[in-house]
């Protein structure tokens, strides 16, 4: 089934073994092909993997299918700043530029879409803001463990200003 595939792509993916969690990613999408995260997930398995073209393909699919959910809700947060980091992705600037000046950390954006925020602000260099949003995930309670699996992070993790984030925004660290 797609959730099995998903586990083992996950796995294979924090593992940073991307070519085979593209093909376990692969399998997903065959079963489940309306899941606009699994073919997110595909695309970056496949760009890490040395594939930017099947990675392309992957987000663009992703892409269409983000566009069907904001065509029944354009204001769907969730669904516009996931469209900001594919777009990131596929390095459409300003586009992704656009979407980004109107989604602003505020309380009706759940942990998940401020990491997508993180993610595509990093993606288009500005890391100022790339932290400023995984601080709003951090202090609204996301997972830090999760961080460490984001490959589109692994620059930004070694950043002093990373360490310190964690040591202000996590009792403990």
């Amino acid at each position: 089934t797609a959730f099995a595939y998903l586990n083992l792509a996950g796995i294979h993916y924090a593992r940073d073994q991307f070519a085979e969690a593209a093909r376990m990613y692969e399998q997903a999408v065959m079963n489940q092909p309306a899941d606009r995260l699994a073919w997110i997930d595909l695309g970056d398995a496949r760009f890490w993997a040395g594939d930017p073209e099947g990675a392309a393909t992957a987000w663009h699919e992703a892409e269409r299918l983000v566009d069907e959910r904001l065509a029944v809700n354009a204001q769907d947060l969730e669904a516009r700043a996931l469209l900001a980091a594919l777009l990131a992705r596929l390095g459409e600037r300003a586009r992704a530029r656009t979407l980004l000046a109107d989604l602003t950390p505020r309380a009706d954006l759940s942990t998940d879409a401020l990491l997508d925020l993180a993610k595509a602000w990093e993606i288009l260099g500005d890391r100022p803001r790339a932290l400023h949003y995984l601080q709003s995930a951090l202090e609204r309670g996301h997972a830090p463990a999760v961080l460490a699996f984001s490959a589109w992070l692994d620059d930004l993790r070694t950043d002093p200003a990373y360490a310190r984030l964690l040591r202000q925004t996590l009792p403990g660290s």
